[in-house]
């Protein structure tokens, strides 16, 4: 049976107060946001947990590399004509 002792149930209370609110209840609106790939961003995260051997297909050896990100910017887009794309290579559209 769990036990929940007063020091437990206020530090709870202190962490729950803590966090942050002020995105709640806040509506999301229509629109594009735009995002620009930093040169030399990476994903490390497969050197702490590789890709096990056969997961891409039988007999192919476990992944535990380091992933180079590279974005190819825009230019002019359609769905933003008045925003300089110059930098931009992601559109999300909400």
């Amino acid at each position: 049976m769990l036990r929940i002792t007063k020091s437990t149930a206020a530090w709870a209370l202190a962490i729950l107060i803590a966090l942050p609110t002020a995105g709640f209840g806040q509506d999301i609106l229509a629109g594009h946001d735009l995002f620009e790939t930093d040169p030399g961003t990476t994903w490390l995260g497969f050197s702490y947990q590789p890709i096990p051997a056969d997961f891409f297909e039988p007999g192919s050896d476990p992944f535990d590399g380091v992933i180079a990100f590279a974005g190819n910017p825009l230019g002019s887009h359609p769905a933003c004509p008045n925003d300089d794309l110059s930098l931009v290579d992601t559109i999300v559209e909400r």
